[in-house]
C-alpha cells in the first residue's frame, strides 16, 4: 500500500549531534505516525475551517438553518449537512461569490445543493440552477422531492425568452413559495443584447 512506501526523511540521530543520523528511510505510515498531529495542526492554524461542527453547532443560526433542513421532505446526512452549513456561512455569512462542493459521484452533490438553496431562500427567495440539458429534469424531480411546496420553472424549450421576460418582469415582487428556476446551459447563452450576423456576399458576372 501507499503508506508502506519508504519515504526519504530527515531524522536526528539517537545523540542528538547535529549533523548526525540524517537521511534515513522511514515508511509514509511511520511519518504520518509520527509527525501528523504537528503537520495538521499548522494546517488548521494556517487554513482555518470556515465551519467547524463542534463550535458551530450550538449557535442559533445554525440551529435555524437546520431547522429548515429538518423540515424538508429529504433527510441530508450528518456530512451532508455540515456540507449544506458551511457552503451556506460561506455565502452568506462571508459574503462570498461562490463555493464549490466537490464530492465523489454518487455522494449527494445535488441533494446538498438542493438543501443550501432552500436554506438560503429565507433570504434569496428564489434560485436559479444552471444545468447539463439532459439533467434538467432530473434537478426537476429531486427538487419537488426534496423542498415542500416548490414551484419550479423550467428554462429549457423554444419558448425560453418568453418565460425569461416573465420573470424579469417578476423580479422585485414577494414570493409566498420557494421557486427555482432551472436553466438549461445550452440556453445560457441567449441574451436580450444578442442580434443575427449575417454576411452579404456580391457576385460578379461577366458577359
Amino acid at each position: 500500500s501507499d503508506t508502506d512506501m519508504p519515504l526519504e526523511v530527515e531524522t536526528p540521530s539517537e545523540s542528538g549531534a547535529e549533523g548526525e543520523g540524517f537521511g534515513e528511510n522511514m515508511r509514509l505510515a511511520d511519518f504520518i505516525d509520527e509527525f501528523g498531529d504537528g503537520l495538521l495542526s499548522q494546517v488548521k492554524s494556517q487554513n482555518p475551517a470556515i465551519f467547524d461542527p463542534e463550535l458551530d453547532e450550538g449557535t442559533a443560526v445554525h440551529q435555524r438553518r437546520q431547522a429548515i433542513m429538518d423540515g424538508l421532505k429529504r433527510q441530508a446526512f450528518k456530512a451532508q449537512a455540515d456540507a449544506v452549513q458551511a457552503s451556506v456561512k460561506l455565502l452568506v455569512d462571508h459574503n462570498q461569490p461562490a463555493v464549490v462542493i466537490n464530492a465523489e459521484m454518487g455522494t449527494g452533490k445535488t441533494m446538498m445543493a438542493i438543501c443550501a438553496a432552500a436554506v438560503m431562500q429565507a433570504t434569496h427567495p428564489r434560485t436559479l440552477i444552471i444545468a447539463p440539458p439532459h439533467l434538467v429534469y432530473k434537478w426537476r424531480r429531486e427538487i419537488l422531492e426534496t423542498v415542500p411546496g416548490a414551484k419550479v420553472w423550467i428554462l429549457n424549450g423554444p419558448d425560453t425568452l418568453r418565460k425569461l421576460l416573465q420573470l424579469r418582469s417578476m423580479l422585485g415582487l414577494k414570493t409566498t413559495q420557494p421557486e427555482f428556476f432551472v436553466l438549461g446551459r445550452g440556453r445560457m447563452r441567449m441574451g436580450f443584447h444578442w442580434k443575427a450576423s449575417f454576411i452579404t456576399k456580391k457576385t460578379m458576372l461577366e458577359g
